[in-house]
C-alpha cells in the first residue's frame, strides 16, 4: 500500500513542473551523467540490475532529448576544462560492453542524435568472455532445481523472484572474492545446480566482437573508454597494484581500438574522497575524464577525474527517471 502510495507521488511529481523548476534553482548549469549496462530484446527469465528493456531506455532518451542537450563525454570534459556550464547536459554511457550496445541501443542512440560513450573491459573482450556476474544468471535461469545448497546456506529456487534474490545473493558474495576463489565457487555452483561448465553464453550476455569494436570506433555518435574487470575499487588497492591493473588495462584498450584511452569507469564505480593517487595515476596515463557511480550533478566543482554518474538499471521507472535527471531525491 505504501509502495503504490510512494510511486502514485513519484509521477505525481515528475511531470509536474516542479523537477524543472527545482534544477533551475540549484543546479540550472549542470550536466546529467546515465550509466547503463545492457538492453534486453526480450525478458531474461528473471530480473537483474544490470538489464533493461530497450523499450525502457529508448523512452528515457526521448526525455532526455526534450529536456536536455545531449553531449558527448568529450564534451563534459571541455566544459570542465574551459569552466564553462551553461545550460542543462545529458551523457549517456554504457559499462562492460555488451553486444546489446551495438545491437539495440546503437539504432536508438542514432533516432535521437545522441552521443554515447562504451567503456569496454579489453580483458574481457579480447578473450570474450561475459562479466563474471552473467555466469550466476546464466546458470540459475538454465537450472531446474527448485533449491540450491552452497556453503551451508539453502536458497529457494521455485519462481522468477526466488531465483532474482538467490542471483543478488551470489553476486554479494562474490563480489568480495578475487579471481581465484570466484573460479572456485563457480564450480561449486555448476556442481551443486547440476550444470556443466563452457556453456556459451545466452544472446544478452555476449560482448561485442573486435569487428564491432572497430566499426563502432568509427561512428560519429560513439566514444569508447576503459573499464576494469576487477570488482574491487582502486582506493583498496595498493599504489603499485592499480598502476599494474591500470597500466595492462589500457594497454589491451590500445591494441583492441588502435587509440589510445582518454575515458576510464572506476572498478565498482567508486572511489574514496581521499584518495588523490588514483586519478593521479589515470591522469598520468593519459586519461582526461573518470566516472564514478556516485549519484549527482557534474558542475564546474566537480573534478574531471571524479565524475559523478547515475546509475540506470531494472525497476528504474520512467517517473523515477526523470527526478533523478533534474536531480531531485
Amino acid at each position: 500500500m505504501l509502495g503504490t502510495l510512494r510511486r502514485q507521488i513519484q509521477s505525481l511529481v515528475a511531470d509536474s513542473p516542479i523537477p524543472s523548476l527545482s534544477q533551475r534553482l540549484r543546479h540550472n548549469n549542470s550536466v546529467s551523467i546515465f550509466g547503463y549496462n545492457g538492453l534486453l530484446a526480450e525478458s531474461l527469465p528473471f530480473k537483474d540490475w544490470c538489464f533493461i528493456s530497450a523499450e525502457a531506455f529508448e523512452q528515457q532518451l526521448a526525455y532526455l532529448s526534450r529536456n536536455f542537450d545531449l553531449i558527448s563525454l568529450d564534451d563534459a570534459q571541455q566544459m570542465l576544462e574551459q569552466k564553462q556550464i551553461k545550460g542543462r547536459f545529458a551523457v549517456v554511457t554504457f559499462d562492460d560492453g555488451f553486444e546489446s550496445v551495438d545491437t539495440l541501443a546503437r539504432p536508438i542512440l542514432e533516432r535521437y542524435s545522441a552521443p554515447a560513450t562504451i567503456f569496454l573491459t579489453p580483458e574481457l573482450i579480447q578473450h570474450q568472455q561475459s562479466p563474471w556476474f552473467t555466469h550466476i544468471l546464466q546458470l540459475l535461469a538454465n537450472s531446474e532445481q527448485s533449491q540450491l545448497d552452497w556453503r551451508g546456506q539453502s536458497y529457494p529456487l521455485g519462481n522468477a523472484q526466488e531465483k532474482a534474490h538467490c542471483s543478488n545473493c551470489l553476486q554479494q558474495q562474490l563480489a568480495t572474492m578475487g579471481d581465484e576463489e570466484r573460479t572456485v565457487s563457480f564450480n561449486e555452483l555448476s556442481k551443486a545446480l547440476n550444470q556443466g561448465s563452457g556453456t556459451p553464453p545466452e544472446p544478452a550476455f555476449r560482448l561485442l566482437s573486435t569487428q564491432a569494436i572497430q566499426a563502432l570506433k568509427e561512428h560519429p555518435l560513439i566514444t569508447l573508454g576503459c573499464h576494469l574487470p576487477t570488482s574491487l575499487s582502486l582506493s583498496q588497492m595498493r599504489d603499485e597494484d592499480k598502476r599494474a591493473q591500470i597500466s595492462a588495462a589500457l594497454r589491451s584498450f590500445e591494441e583492441a581500438t588502435g587509440t589510445p584511452c582518454r575515458h576510464f569507469a572506476y572498478p565498482s564505480g567508486h572511489i574514496e574522497p581521499n584518495d588523490q593517487q588514483s586519478p593521479q595515476i589515470l591522469y598520468e596515463a593519459g586519461i582526461r575524464s573518470a566516472v564514478t557511480m556516485d549519484a549527482g550533478p557534474v558542475t564546474l566543482s566537480t573534478e574531471s577525474l571524479r565524475l559523478n554518474r547515475y546509475s540506470i538499471g531494472e525497476g528504474i521507472s520512467l517517473a523515477r527517471f526523470k527526478l533523478m535527471a533534474h536531480h531531485v531525491g
